[in-house]
C-alpha cells in the first residue's frame, strides 16, 4: 500500500519545512508549495490525499487554493491553518469543505494528530 500524498503549502519557508519533515518522519509522502501557484502547479501531476494549507497566500489564500484543488480532487481532505481570527475561521472550516484548522502557533503533536484524523475519514 503506497502512503498517503500531503501538499504543504505554507509561504513561510521555516514553518512549511517543519511541517513537511514532521509529517515526512510520520510516514507521508509530502510536497512543499510556498505559493498557491506552485501547489496547483504540483497538482497537476500529482493526486493528493491532503492539503496543508496556511490561510494567507502570495496571491490566493488557502481556502481558494484548496477549492481549486477540490475541484481536481474531489476527494482531497484539507487543514487550514492561520494565526489570525482562529476563533473565525475554525467556525468557517466546514463551510468551506475543509476538514480542520490549526491555530499558529502549534504544537508538533497536535499538527500529526489532526492530519492523522483527517486521513482516517477518507
Amino acid at each position: 500500500m503506497s502512503s498517503m500524498r500531503v501538499l504543504v503549502v505554507e509561504d513561510d519557508s521555516i514553518v512549511r519545512r517543519l511541517c513537511a519533515d514532521v509529517l515526512d518522519t510520520e510516514g507521508y509522502e509530502v510536497w512543499e508549495a510556498e505559493r498557491g501557484e506552485e501547489a496547483l502547479s504540483l497538482a497537476e501531476g500529482l493526486p493528493f490525499d491532503l492539503a496543508l494549507l496556511d490561510y494567507h497566500l502570495p496571491g490566493a489564500d488557502g481556502v481558494q487554493v484548496f477549492q481549486h484543488l477540490r475541484r481536481r480532487f474531489p476527494n482531497i481532505v484539507g487543514i487550514l491553518m492561520s494565526a489570525d481570527l482562529p476563533e473565525r475561521l475554525a467556525q468557517e472550516v466546514n463551510r468551506w469543505g475543509l476538514s480542520g484548522f490549526l491555530p499558529k502557533p502549534f504544537d508538533l503533536e497536535e499538527l500529526v494528530s489532526l492530519v492523522s484524523k483527517a486521513l482516517r475519514r477518507v
